[in-house]
């Protein structure tokens, strides 16, 4: 069997940044997780609640066609009669995203799937409570449509006849009380699917029985999985969910509007959260040296998955130089060439997010650190200058 190319890519960049494939594996789905959501916020705060929600679903929607297909493929399926076969596709692509999945109903007439742990409340936004509930009350939305309904969609494509109705009966999103999400799938016409209630003492939630282990893991366990069948999968979505927020933002907005709406993705959150984090790590209370902000400045674009190294050159320059980028290397796979207007952004977004380190690590009035050169412009190496103002 020839290797997996993206698994190597994978352990590649685990190597140079320090981790070792498990690590890998909880690091990339936290990150997509948490960039989800971050593209979400953006959305909401800068389109609006009903416009933001509209772009987000089309932004899950560009993910749909790979998740789909992907399950089919899995599984060998080419053609798509019936109901159980649908729900086997259902199945697939949740314990891929991975999700602790059960099939409980699978008759011609109904469907009916259980999540008994995700990823996205455990690793997904930890910010304030009412954003927190505003964006999962939404995730629930876009569980039906497009995710469900990209199935049932992928399904009359491949040969399956008659209509369904979809829904999600209860949801650990939108119901802490819920021991887990249910997704139903229905012929037209047949009864309606209610919300399963337990009795109190058998509401045993998944988490009871993780323990200590990290949950991402127990999950992998329980599917029969190692962390290298999972990390390619999910370190590359990390950079799609990237990609189809960024082809979404210039196609419903325009070249101009939508690359300035990528860029503040990538202000919103990340350079105050992520400095202060290199702050504490680093045990730097206050930069106060060009050394100390390049300290910073590596740190949070770890957090990018791209890795530098830093050379003091006398007293007024640092010099940070990366000879791989995952953005270029992951776009690939999506087929997109280096120095295409993708990239190009993702390297003026990340001269802005650098330029707001500065300034998050007070250092504005004493510092500049300028992108030189970049590999997603089609540059030989990564390179950012760090100078005395």
């Amino acid at each position: 069997m020839s290797p997996n190319p993206l698994l190597k890519s994978t352990k590649a960049y685990a190597r140079e940044l320090g981790y070792d494939l498990p690590d890998m594996l909880v690091c990339s789905v936290r990150a997509f997780m948490v960039h989800a959501y971050c593209i979400w916020k953006t959305l909401r705060l800068e389109l609006g609640p009903d416009k933001g929600y509209e772009l987000y679903h089309d932004v899950i929607d560009k993910l749909m066609d790979a998740t789909v297909s992907g399950a089919a493929a899995s599984l060998g399926i080419t053609e798509v009669k019936d109901l159980p076969t649908l729900g086997r596709l259902v199945e697939r692509g949740s314990l891929d995203f991975p999700l602790l999945y059960e099939t409980v109903t699978s008759t011609p007439d109904v469907y009916v799937g259980r999540v008994l742990w995700c990823v996205n409340p455990y690793y997904g936004p930890c910010r304030n409570y009412l954003d927190r509930q505003a964006y999962f009350r939404h995730e629930r939305d876009v569980t039906l449509d497009p995710y469900l309904s990209g199935f049932v969609k992928y399904a009359k494509e491949h040969g399956f006849k008659g209509e369904v109705e979809v829904d999600v009966p209860q949801s650990r999103c939108t119901n802490a009380d819920a021991r887990f999400c249910e997704y139903a799938i229905r012929r037209k016409g047949t009864p309606e699917i209610k919300p399963t209630i337990l009795p109190v003492d058998e509401k045993k939630f998944a988490e009871v029985d993780m323990g200590d282990e990290e949950p991402l893991l127990y999950v992998i366990r329980k599917q029969g999985k190692k962390a290298e069948d999972q990390v390619p999968g999910s370190f590359l979505a990390y950079f799609m969910y990237d990609l189809a927020a960024y082809d979404t933002f210039t196609e419903r907005l325009g070249k101009k509007k939508g690359l300035e709406l990528y860029h503040k993705l990538w202000l919103l959150t990340y350079p105050a959260d992520w400095t202060k984090e290199a702050r504490l790590e680093l045990e730097i209370g206050r930069a106060s040296s060009l050394e100390e902000l390049a300290k910073i400045i590596v740190f949070c674009e770890k957090k990018r998955f791209t890795t530098y190294q830093v050379a003091v050159k006398g007293s007024r320059q640092v010099i940070l130089t990366g000879t791989s980028d995952p953005f270029v290397e992951m776009g690939k796979f999506a087929g997109k060439e280096v120095g295409c207007d993708y990239l190009r952004a993702v390297a003026s977004a990340n001269q802005e997010l650098v330029n707001r380190v500065v300034s998050e690590a007070k250092m504005a009035a004493k510092a500049k650190a300028t992108i030189t050169k970049a590999l997603a412009r089609n540059d030989d190496k990564n390179e950012i200058v760090i100078e005395k103002k």
